[in-house]
């Protein structure tokens, strides 16, 4: 009896000491660790506090304060301008459009007048042709069963006012990515509306232009291909105005 009872005082006072240890180990470290967060805040705000200065510093400075009226003036002033201006135009356009008329000739007016003209209907045809693929490619992507169709059909509308580079931007990763997934039905299918697209927008665009702007077709194409190669997205509605300009010259 008095083995067991000396036994189990000598596990307790073991275990005492023991879990004395772990408290002061434990106190170490919790106190290391409030050490080190103290020290954290102070730098923190010794950091909040330099800001906080140069903060007061700046908006105290009357330069900073003169300057940012400066520009709200000028841009109040210019917004202002520019409103009146746009209302006296729309309110004299005819009187506007007549001293023109006056000082630069009848006939001058009339061809700058047919160009004005010629030129919303390029840009006309391309907002159709815009559409027209748009439409065309989110259905055939639909059919295709392609993820994010929609998003990928008015992508590539947009792209598309970048003939033979817009749509390939968006058509190549899908292409390649069918290949290696080994889904060739879908990637023969995406290889034809591809091609597809670039066939009906050539054959729309040169029909369309051709017909508004009463224009050879031939022409049409190589005007819009040479300025697109020379003056990229610019070209598409400066070659057949350089062309009807041309045109205009040789029957004068």
């Amino acid at each position: 009896m008095f083995l067991l009872i000396f036994l189990v005082g000598n596990f307790i006072y073991n275990n005492l000491i023991l879990l004395k240890g772990y408290y002061h180990n434990f106190k170490t470290e919790i106190d290391c660790f409030i050490g080190d967060i103290n020290k954290m805040l102070n730098m923190n705000k010794h950091i909040f506090n330099k800001n906080l200065n140069n903060v007061d510093a700046t908006l105290l400075n009357v330069d900073f304060f003169r300057k940012g009226a400066s520009y709200t003036t000028e841009w109040i002033f210019a917004y202002f301008i520019a409103s009146l201006s746009i209302y006296f135009i729309l309110v004299d356009k005819y009187v506007i459009l007549e001293n023109i008329k006056k000082y630069i000739g009848s006939n001058e007016f009339e061809k700058i007048k047919d160009k004005i003209y010629k030129l919303k209907e390029i840009i006309k045809i391309e907002c159709f042709l815009v559409i027209f693929t748009t439409l065309q490619t989110i259905i055939g992507l639909k059919i295709l069963n392609i993820n994010n169709y929609l998003m990928l059909g008015v992508l590539c509308g947009i792209l598309d006012i970048l003939p033979y580079i817009g749509t390939v931007v968006i058509f190549l990763p899908l292409i390649l990515y069918q290949f290696y997934t080994k889904n060739y039905i879908i990637f023969l299918g995406l290889i034809c509306l591809y091609l597809l697209l670039i066939i009906t927008r050539q054959i729309l665009e040169t029909k369309f232009m051709s017909s508004k702007l009463q224009l050879p077709a031939l022409a049409i194409i190589i005007s819009i291909y040479i300025g697109f190669k020379i003056l990229g997205f610019l070209g598409l509605l400066l070659g057949p105005l350089y062309i009807i300009t041309l045109k205009e010259f040789v029957k004068t």
